[in-house]
């Protein structure tokens, strides 16, 4: 099946495109289905030897002490440099001391993602629906305003106009009670959030009939301009308590732990505990929610992608939600 036919996978992917427009956060993590026969065994091999080295790897374990991960890592006897072609691979013993590992071959410096913002549409007659998807300049994963975004993530929530509802599905979240229960056209209204290590996307994903596809841009301000306005103290306690069931649900996975443990290590230097990180989300307070929404809504103009029956939506429609914004905004002053 092609990733197109899955909006709610290629959107947050094609959001990138006119997000950091020009720079390398800009390209696409899936390869199309023309270029992937352009590969071949050579290819294979020197991606792998340039990414694959001790500078760009983490040694992560869940469940044993600190030694015993070393020991075992020390008892690796192949190279991690591995080949795809018919030579046998050579044992190489790993060197005592992984600090003295060397790269094969230097790597380009990463820039740091230059945020653009900007459109991208891509109209598809074989979709039933109209999507659009807008995003803001978020937050790298480092911030201090981490908890406070991740919260207003489960405030403005969201899901889809079948969903079943149950514990912990958000049915209680803004986009569900003041989008999905009160515009019947639409089929889905979700929150999207997506810190990297320095850089962030923050923003929504509407899914309507293609007959109310212009009024998506209306239904989708008028909630950025009430997020950054007022959160409630009932809201704030919902998403907190959420926040940390899940991540304490999470981390009961052996996989997830040491996904978290990793990726914890690369960005921070460190890992928090448990115990750290949900005492960071119980100090996350209405005002720091509302202040990292401001932050986040009214500092640059967004990135949209429209998707889909969209033969009847604006030709430029970053520059029309943003103008639709500032006047929402001025209408209230």
């Amino acid at each position: 099946m092609s990733l197109t036919q899955k909006p709610e996978i290629y959107l947050p992917e094609a959001i990138h495109t006119p997000a950091f427009r020009g720079n390398s956060m800009a390209n696409p993590q899936f390869a199309e289905a023309d270029q992937i026969d352009q590969l071949s065994q050579t290819s294979l091999q020197e991606f792998h030897r340039k990414f694959y080295q001790p500078s760009r790897m983490i040694i992560a374990g869940a469940g044993l002490k600190h030694e015993e991960l070393l020991e075992l890592s020390k008892k690796c006897t192949l190279s991690p440099f591995f080949f795809f072609d018919s030579s046998p691979l050579i044992p190489t013993p790993w060197i005592s001391d992984f600090g003295d590992m060397k790269d094969t071959e230097p790597l380009t410096k990463a820039t740091p993602a230059q945020y653009a913002g900007g459109d991208l549409i891509l109209p598809n007659e074989s979709t039933p629906y109209a999507h659009m998807m807008v995003t803001f300049h978020g937050i790298p994963y480092s911030d201090s305003d981490l908890y406070a975004i991740a919260t207003l993530q489960l405030i403005m929530g969201g899901g889809g106009s079948f969903s079943a509802g149950g514990p912990g599905k958000g049915m209680y979240s803004r986009l569900c009670t003041d989008v999905l229960y009160r515009f019947l056209w639409l089929h889905t209204a979700t929150t999207y959030n997506n810190c990297y290590s320095d850089t962030g996307l923050f923003g929504f994903h509407f899914g309507a009939e293609p007959k109310h596809a212009k009024e998506m841009f209306d239904a989708m301000a008028q909630e950025c301009v009430k997020m950054a306005l007022y959160v409630s103290e009932v809201e704030l306690a919902r998403a907190r308590n959420q926040l940390k069931s899940s991540l304490l649900m999470n981390l009961e996975s052996r996989i997830i732990q040491l996904e978290d443990i990793a990726k914890q290590v690369q960005i921070l230097g460190k890992r928090l505990s448990a115990e750290e990180l949900c005492s960071h989300i119980d100090k996350v307070t209405v005002q720091d929610v509302v202040r990292v929404a401001r932050r986040i809504v009214f500092s640059k103009p967004p990135a949209v992608v429209l998707y889909g029956k969209i033969g009847n939506m604006p030709k430029n429609p970053s520059k029309t939600f943003w103008d639709l914004l500032v006047s929402k905004v001025n209408s209230i002053k």
